[in-house]
């Protein structure tokens, strides 16, 4: 089954990002009116192209604020992708899963 939108998970995954960090500032994630398409958001987060990585970008900056509600920049958005390319399984984008590794299993239930 395909979702048509990752809104959700994502939002999820930023809130992992944010336990892991849970020491450093915390980010916030915000719907737009536009649904996230999860096929999209998996080709630009394992795509090498810069012209997809900037349309990542362009979508996580608008999705995605510091707690506060200060612009999240380029760089910080860098390490984001590389958690989100940690947490997506390849294998399954065509059917646009996420999985958690186990190490964010264990603290997830702590």
């Amino acid at each position: 089954m395909r979702q048509t939108s990752v809104d959700d998970r994502l939002k999820q995954l930023v809130d992992m990002f944010n336990m892991i960090h849970a020491d450093g500032a915390q980010l916030r994630y915000k719907r737009k009116r536009m649904p996230l398409i999860g096929e999209v958001l998996c080709k630009y987060v394992h795509s090498a192209s810069p012209v997809d990585r900037g349309a990542l970008y362009d979508i996580l900056l608008a999705r995605v604020t510091w707690a506060d509600g200060t612009r999240v920049g380029e760089v910080d958005a860098t390490v984001f992708v590389d958690f989100l390319k940690g947490t997506f399984v390849w294998s399954r984008v065509c059917g646009v899963d996420v999985a958690v590794p186990d190490s964010l299993h264990r603290i997830l239930l702590m």
